[in-house]
């Protein structure tokens, strides 16, 4: 499993406020099996993803190549859901600093929760 995969599920996943739980009933998994795949644990097949793709309101491409992503659309100024504060996403530096501090996060937690 690519590592990087999972950790843009997880990003995705949190921007959006969205639980574990909720994305794992969207894609017919078990919560804990879903956490696997956000921890590069277990692989995921293209079906799978191709649903994610769609629940997320992404295209495929975000998750299955290695460049730089956005979640949302470049225009796109609704609010989102971050640790229960709401901004509003105008700004595509704004966006980009805000999911590599989010990719750091998730890079620290990971390390942090296999000591």
């Amino acid at each position: 499993m690519n590592t990087s995969i999972g950790a843009k599920l997880k990003t995705i996943r949190v921007i959006k406020g969205l639980s574990r739980s909720e994305v794992a009933e969207a894609i017919s998994l078990s919560d804990s099996a879903y956490g696997k795949i956000e921890r590069g644990e277990s692989g995921i097949d293209i079906d799978r993803l191709k649903l994610l793709a769609s629940f997320f309101k992404i295209p495929l491409q975000i998750l299955t190549e290695e460049q730089p992503f956005y979640p949302l659309s470049r225009s796109d100024t609704s609010p989102v859901a971050l640790n229960d504060a709401q901004i509003s996403i105008t700004n595509e530096k704004l966006v980009e600093a805000l999911l590599k501090i989010s990719e750091q996060l998730t890079i620290l937690i990971e390390k942090k929760s296999k000591k």
